[in-house]
């Protein structure tokens, strides 16, 4: 009996984690819209908003090629550290890091929560009008 007891448990530890895994990407969805006064101020004429913590570990995997995309495109990429702007992550929706935001006529197209690969990202990248490394 109380091997059957243990097995539940961790079945419903692991829909648990499946339905707050779903739910925050459910979330990231609904960020989509205007974007917020103080991410504008922050960031004037971005295409991708790259919202990172320094803790991260998916965030600094992204960093590099979020980087190369910012040299190319200075004005168009801007990157915003949460742990020392949460107040624009907070009007933004953001719910966890890395976050890459795609703007487009000063809305929020599409919102990425995760970390993604390379090619993805430069993929994205291309189709909101940024040149590529």
């Amino acid at each position: 009996m109380s091997d059957f007891v243990i097995v539940g448990a961790l079945v419903l530890l692991v829909l648990l984690v499946l339905l707050g895994q779903w739910l925050t990407k459910r979330r990231a969805l609904l960020a989509r819209g205007p974007v917020p006064v103080s991410l504008r101020r922050r960031c004037p004429g971005a295409r991708i908003v790259f919202f990172f913590s320094p803790r991260c570990t998916a965030c600094r995997a992204l960093s590099p090629v979020i980087g190369e995309l910012a040299d190319r495109n200075p004005d168009r990429v801007c990157r915003v550290d949460v742990s020392v702007d949460p107040d624009i992550g907070r009007d933004a929706r953001v719910l966890g890091t890395p976050t890459t935001m795609f703007l487009r006529d000063d809305a929020i197209a599409e919102v990425v929560l995760g970390g993604m690969g390379r090619k993805p990202l430069l993929e994205l990248a291309r189709r909101y009008g940024l040149e590529s490394p």
